[in-house]
């Protein structure tokens, strides 16, 4: 995943893999020096994303958590900037390494590794799904980013390409 840049000089880096991540602040040294200062380490079991970029929306960090992330392995999970996790979206709800967007203020679309698609409100005040529909039957793999592109979307697994006009 890519660094996710935060409000006063902060940012955050996860992995997966069993990395977890951590909150680091740049800062300058008396002596003129830039570094980044690691403020809090983020256990995986917390937050963190095996593949995709967490997304910072509304002063909360969004991202699906890892396949090693115990009890909440492959849910999303909302995260305050402070490290406070605000809620999961439960064990029916389970992305695997799951390419996710934010569409709007408070919609997200998010694919399992099955090429399952969820339409969900997803704020800091709780995670609601709203739709969910097979896109890939038999479909394995589908981890790709997916893209919104003029109301269209589109998405993979690890054989087919697909664009869904949402309009």
């Amino acid at each position: 995943p890519t660094t996710v840049p935060l409000p006063g000089n902060r940012f955050l880096q996860v992995a997966g893999h069993g990395s977890g991540g951590a909150l680091f602040e740049v800062e300058r040294s008396p002596d003129g020096v830039w570094r980044a200062v690691e403020r809090r380490r983020i256990s995986r079991r917390v937050f963190a994303c095996e593949q995709q970029t967490p997304i910072l929306r509304d002063g909360v960090l969004l991202a699906v958590l890892p396949s090693d992330a115990g009890d909440h392995r492959q849910e999303l999970a909302c995260m305050r900037l402070d490290g406070e996790v605000l809620w999961h979206s439960g064990p029916r709800d389970r992305f695997g390494l799951g390419p996710f967007l934010a569409v709007n203020d408070d919609l997200m679309l998010l694919m399992n590794d099955t090429g399952v698609l969820t339409l969900a409100r997803a704020t800091p005040a709780g995670y609601t799904r709203l739709a969910r529909h097979a896109l890939f039957p038999g479909g394995r793999d589908a981890w790709g980013p997916l893209a919104l592109v003029d109301g269209c979307l589109l998405l993979r697994d690890s054989t087919r390409l697909m664009c869904v006009d949402l309009r």
